[in-house]
């Protein structure tokens, strides 16, 4: 076992003979310290205190940012530091909020629509170091390749010249999951809406190759979006581990103690490899917390932690809490298994837990009979099972045997044997001998090499991950019912006649084109159900959510006729987050629609003014005179600012930004006077 010091340099935690590596070492401080610096960043002592709850906050990839009360007393720019004022990309720097190991973070706002984000830059005395540099741009990538709506969106990562790195990502306004708990047990009715998001945050990060390894309360922030309270985003993954070897340094590998000590799974208090199962305790002692109201493991020295989490079993949370549903506690305590081997194995099946047996303690004490629900079957469904696969590389004649395990929709785990493993981001040719399906011939992308001491931990033997590539949609039928058990429909049964009653799965399909058949197919924010100046992360959540609604039914076997009509609304809806789900091609179409609040949503996320200028060129190449025509509407606005009369001028620059959307100076002038009026 391994002993541990604390370190005179960084005050940080070390592993008795490991060099000091500053804050990707875990960070013991009492309760008061954590409530003084709030999310780990130190407050000057100048500063105002941080109010507790509710506060506005943004959160970086690699530290949770709670700004200080009143107007950043104590944070200024140093000499070395970007000035307020400044400009960063399309956005200026407005206020720091805080301070980290890595850099300093500043609330920035775009001048011409009020757009406010969190950019990042990287700290002076790191950008000579690659190491640090590929760190922090790694860090932009970890949260940037999810894409997940629970997770903090990443909008651009920029060098401001001549090296200073930047990340500009979503500024989030609410509270931790730390201020919104603090010192009290949480209902399970609250507590578990929360934790499903958290679990659905971290599997979308799993399936990515994504292991966040610093699962807290003050990394778990809560926002109010449109009608839900408690939306969950998850913050910092500044320690993050991605499984896909885009990045590797001496802080993500092997023997190194990361995260933070209260909730740091046994494999990481040992420095032994961790996989997602890591993430799966540390929701787990964040479950307990929540719950009970304390942690699983009151100690008041590190080596009494230490024990506590090798060592002791904590009483289960119904045990101190009554009210906290079985099923639920079992499914805590499950979480919170010693060995990783016998906890749940996916993170999602931890969410699902938690919210089954909540459905079922909530309709037990209305009086009603639980109805047992069946694990649904998402994105990541997957079979475990050896299946006899060719491999070849593509354009070459020569195939081997290999044996194809945990086969899900997107890709597959390959036992090579004895076969060197392919390159990293090789392109291969596949054939899997699927049962009831024959061969199934796939294109799949090396992503992840498996070493013998990593595959062990995954219970696995040594090999290679891929990922699916160019799916045809028989390829993809024919996995989906494979992963989902479902037979193979007989060639040799006649096409379904007309009749009078409709299989169950008939009948959902049917229920769920009835409400797609009210939307517009042919126009991408109807077929979305979005508003015209949605953000472009909610088009892009609404379109998952669609894609997994109509493919969830899809899969089913089911009439020509409806299967049809749901390939035609899946075809659909792919088109219309092509189209507005990146910026450049939605400003191009809101500009076609005189949409100029889409167009401004485009630039508040980060649509380059070089970019705006291409796509306003090309649009009045075929509108002869139309910026003429929106001229004489902002002399009209000038006119009618200057007597005051802020409405009519409104009115006129409307009426020319809908004949010019992608006029950057009318934009500005427009948002200027529209945010004056408020």
């Amino acid at each position: 076992m391994r002993e541990f010091r604390r370190c005179a340099q960084c005050s940080n935690v070390h592993p008795e003979g490991a060099p000091c590596q500053g804050e990707t070492l875990p960070n013991v401080r009492s309760s008061a310290a954590f409530a003084e610096t709030q999310m780990g960043l130190a407050v000057p002592p100048s500063s105002p205190a941080v109010p507790a709850a509710p506060v506005s906050a943004t959160p970086t990839p690699r530290t949770s940012i709670t700004p200080v009360a009143g107007d950043s007393a104590g944070l200024t720019a140093q000499d070395n530091e970007p000035q307020l004022g400044q400009s960063a990309g399309s956005f200026v720097l407005k206020q720091i909020i805080g301070r980290g190991g890595m850099g300093t973070v500043y609330l920035a706002e775009h001048p011409a629509i009020g757009n406010k984000v969190a950019i990042k830059f990287l700290r002076a005395s790191l950008v000579e170091q690659t190491e640090q540099v590929a760190r922090f741009l790694a860090e932009a990538r970890a949260a940037a390749s999810i894409g997940h709506e629970n997770i903090v969106s990443i909008y651009d990562v920029n060098v401001l010249p001549p090296n200073r790195h930047y990340i500009v990502m979503e500024y989030l306004e609410g509270e931790t999951l730390g201020a919104y708990a603090r010192d009290r047990a949480v209902s399970y009715g609250h507590a578990v809406p929360i934790l499903t998001q958290l679990c659905k945050a971290l599997q979308a990060a799993h399936d990515q190759g994504v292991v966040h390894r610093d699962i807290k309360p003050d990394n778990v922030f809560l926002i109010r979006r449109n009608d839900r309270e408690r939306f969950v985003k998850l913050v910092d993954f500044g320690i993050s581990k991605l499984r896909t070897a885009l990045f590797q340094s001496q802080a993500t590998m092997t023997g190194n103690v990361m995260g933070t000590p209260d909730y740091m799974s046994p494999e990481q208090w040992e420095g032994r490899p961790t996989d997602g199962r890591a993430d799966i305790y540390a929701v787990g002692v964040l479950a307990y917390r929540l719950l009970t109201g304390r942690l699983p493991f009151a100690a008041e020295n590190l080596g009494e932690l230490l024990r506590g989490h090798l060592m002791v079993t904590p009483p289960a949370p119904n045990t101190l809490v009554p009210g906290v549903p079985q099923g639920i506690s079992d499914a805590v305590m499950k979480a919170l298994e010693k060995r990783a081997e016998d906890r749940f194995q996916r993170i999602a099946e931890l969410g699902e837990q938690l919210a089954l047996h909540a459905r079922s303690a909530s309709s037990a004490s209305m009086g009603a009979t639980p109805t047992p629900q069946s694990t649904p079957v998402g994105r990541s469904a997957r079979i475990t099972l050896g299946i006899s696969a060719e491999l070849r590389q593509r354009g070459t004649d020569t195939a081997q045997r290999i044996v194809c395990l945990d086969i899900s929709r997107s890709g597959a785990f390959l036992d090579l044997g004895t076969m060197p493993p392919p390159p990293l981001f090789s392109t291969l040719q596949l054939g899997v001998d699927v049962p009831s399906e024959g061969r199934l011939m796939l294109e799949c992308q090396v992503v992840r090499h498996f070493t013998a001491e990593e595959a062990a931990a995954w219970g696995k033997p040594p090999g290679a991950g891929v990922e699916f590539v160019g799916l045809t949609p028989a390829a993809k039928e024919a996995l989906d019912r494979f992963v989902r058990g479902i037979p193979k429909p007989s060639l040799l049964t006649p096409a379904p006649t007309a009749r009078a009653t409709l299989t169950r799965q008939e009948a959902g399909a049917l229920a769920l084109l009835q409400k797609y058949n009210k939307r517009i197919a042919t126009d991408p924010y109807d077929t979305l159900a979005m508003r015209a100046d949605s953000e472009i992360p909610e088009i892009r959540a609404a379109a998952r959510k669609a894609l997994e609604q109509l493919q969830t039914e899809r899969a089913n076997e089911l009439s020509r006729e409806l299967a049809e009509k749901l390939d035609g609304w899946i075809s659909a809806v792919q088109k219309a987050v092509a189209t507005l789900g990146a910026v450049e091609s939605r400003a191009a179409y809101d500009a076609e629609k005189g949409n100029f609040r889409g167009v401004a949503r485009c630039i508040g996320a980060g649509l380059s003014l070089k970019s705006l200028e291409a796509l306003r060129k090309t649009f009045l190449a075929t509108r002869p005179n139309a910026d003429v025509k929106a001229r004489e509407h902002i002399y009209a606005g000038m006119e009618s600012e200057a007597r005051k009369d802020m409405n009519a001028a409104a009115a006129h620059y409307e009426r020319g930004l809908a004949l010019d959307p992608l006029n950057y100076q009318l934009q500005q002038r427009y948002w200027k006077l529209k945010h004056a009026q408020v």
